[in-house]
């Protein structure tokens, strides 16, 4: 993924119209290019901020590709060439797989804020003991799910298994050339789809990231001995924006059984806030991308029943 902060925008989309020799506006190639940019770029744990922008970037993607199926010369090939091939029947059960696992996300992250209301909760009625903490252990399985993965993966075999990305090449098109670039084209799309929503259940789940020693360790650590010199405002930076790392570290003050300065508690319980606020913004976004899937699956069933 793309390196990003929290300022970091994604251009608004280009109105720009298909040319005669391209069937397909430059807008939709800027688009697609940015995010393949933004997923190959690594990171060491991806963070509200950089999801949104991945998410957004999606959502702009999916809007073009409406967009895109509004043009009749789109609509004819499709008509013409893809209606009952095998190729737009395979685009059609994608986008049923990606609709299945934004529910899974949905699930996932109804599942953390489920449990960030509940640590907070615990936090205010832990007092001086580590009573009652075994109750609020992050559930680590959260967004695990091996039907969710499997699908993934299905999804990127399919996607990655296109043969006719030599039609991009070319100058001039006729209307089987358009048919076969607009299945390359949505499988590409399904392609960095799915590698999007790896990224959003990596900020989800990534507890391998809290269990490596290493930052997360160094935070918990710290507010156990309680940070010397430094006020509330500045120890909240010693928070990274994942949710398992967030988590691993409440869980370490809940399950402690030394006791807890005011201002300690009260440092996480403003963290526990901020993600619950990231968390309503990933939220957002996955309903957005959820309700443009849905209605690029429409958009290519209605063209296809017209003719019937």
């Amino acid at each position: 993924m793309a390196a990003s902060s929290s300022s970091t925008t994604v251009p608004s989309r280009s109105t720009s119209l298909p040319t005669r020799s391209h069937p397909f506006p430059a807008s939709i190639e800027e688009e697609l290019t940015k995010l393949k940019a933004w997923v190959s770029s690594p990171l060491p744990m991806p963070t509200e901020s950089i999801i949104s922008v991945g998410i957004q970037g999606l959502v702009n993607l999916h809007h073009s590709i409406d967009d895109l199926l509004l043009l009749p010369r789109i609509q004819k090939a499709i008509t013409v060439h893809l209606r009952g091939d095998k190729y737009i029947e395979e685009l059609l059960d994608g986008y049923v797989k990606l609709l299945d696992v934004c529910n899974a996300m949905k699930d996932t992250i109804s599942s953390v804020k489920d449990y960030t209301r509940a640590a907070r909760s615990a936090l205010i009625r832990r007092g001086t003991t580590g009573s009652d903490h075994h109750r609020y252990l992050y559930p680590r399985k959260i967004g695990k799910n091996d039907e969710t993965s499997k699908c993934l993966k299905e999804l990127n075999h399919s996607s990655s298994s296109s043969s006719s990305s030599e039609l991009l090449c070319k100058n001039n098109v006729d209307e089987m050339d358009v048919s076969m670039m607009l299945v390359k084209l949505l499988k590409d799309v399904r392609l960095v789809s799915v590698s999007v929503f790896r990224s959003i259940f990596s900020f989800l789940t990534a507890s391998d990231v809290s269990r490596r020693g290493g930052r997360w360790s160094t935070v918990s650590k710290a507010l156990g001995r309680r940070i010397k010199g430094r006020n509330s405002d500045d120890r909240l930076v010693e928070f990274e924006e994942n949710v398992d790392g967030s988590m691993a570290c409440v869980e370490k003050i809940l399950s402690s059984d030394k006791d807890l300065k005011i201002d300690d508690v009260a440092i996480v319980q403003r963290r526990l806030e901020c993600l619950e606020k990231s968390i309503h913004g990933v939220d957002d976004g996955v309903d957005s991308i959820y309700r443009r899937l849905i209605q690029n699956r429409v958009n290519i069933l209605n063209i296809l029943s017209f003719c019937n």
